[in-house]
């Protein structure tokens, strides 16, 4: 749960930030800090940064809540989050740089339009066409339990059965034909749909480390989080097990696909779906949640 929480700290922290600039601009709009403005004290400045610090815990804290409850619904954070920032902005700037008296429509209509727009522009195909993309570099490790040999075999795509490979999305995979260090293979998806993806490993030490290029037989327009380089470094401990050390390198992606894959954490996400499997804990990641999903209709 807490590695979960852990994860999508990228968002709690833009919803935390988000309302609390909110209830400070509201607060000085106000007029609650124009004593200390004016003649500030030790005390008035202690005292208002223990209640931002206790206001940023309490969001923060209920944000988590929210997003334990209401995994699949984790996009209203940005959403109702920019909504009181907006709510909250609107009314200065539009009196103070385009000299309207803000009221009635004028307050709540930018105010749910505004983030509406920045939803629909980070959630939909709608800025595919722009030349503008975004690249994904993250490294994210995990501990386990199983021999360095163990782990090699199941991560690595190709070297042992479809079946035996810890990805269950992963439901065929076969050598390519005139070419002996890649594989064609076949992930699963929603509604019976699949995806087919090369790939071709480009550094192979048996057991300690590889590497490989992946790309997915689509349109090119659409080939950003298809295409990538996934690389695996396994290093065994004294005591047993190992330390397992996962790369995903991506560019060309939509700006929609960079901007979730950064907010989820996707890569830390999977890295702590393989620490339940190989430690027996319960999983809580977005990436075996997805998975779960996928495998229901098999």
């Amino acid at each position: 749960m807490f590695r979960y929480i852990y994860r999508q700290r990228r968002r709690i922290l833009v919803g935390t930030l988000a309302i609390l600039f909110a209830t400070v601009v509201e607060y000085y709009e106000e007029g609650g800090m124009d004593a200390m403005i004016s003649e500030p004290e030790w005390a008035d400045i202690l005292g208002l940064s223990l209640a931002i610090l206790f206001f940023s815990v309490t969001i923060a804290t209920g944000i988590s809540l929210y997003l334990l409850v209401f995994r699949r619904l984790r996009f209203l954070v940005e959403f109702i989050s920019f909504v009181i920032l907006i709510f909250a902005i609107w009314p200065p700037i539009a009196h103070n740089f385009f000299n309207l008296e803000v009221g009635g429509w004028l307050i709540y209509r930018p105010s749910f339009i505004i983030p509406f727009i920045f939803l629909i522009l980070l959630y939909t195909p709608l800025l595919d066409a722009s030349p503008i993309r975004g690249s994904r570099n993250a490294t994210r490790k995990f501990s386990s339990p199983k021999s360095a040999e163990e782990i090699w075999f199941e991560l690595a795509p190709g070297k042992v059965p479809a079946e035996q490979h810890w990805d269950k999305l992963l439901r065929e995979i076969e050598p390519a034909d005139n070419d002996p260090v890649s594989y064609e293979a076949k992930y699963a998806h929603f509604r019976g749909l699949y995806q087919l993806t090369t790939i071709k490993y480009t550094a192979t030490e048996p057991f300690t480390h590889f590497k490989y290029n992946f790309s997915g037989k689509v349109l090119p327009r659409y080939a950003g989080a298809q295409n990538g380089t996934f690389e695996v470094t396994i290093q065994p401990k004294e005591k047993g097990g190992c330390d397992v050390t996962l790369s995903l390198y991506q560019k060309s992606l939509f700006i929609r696909e960079a901007y979730n894959l950064w907010l989820d954490d996707n890569l830390g996400s999977q890295a702590d779906l393989l620490y339940a499997l190989h430690n027996q804990k319960r999983d809580w990641s977005l990436e075996g949640s997805y998975r779960r999903r996928v495998l229901k209709q098999f």
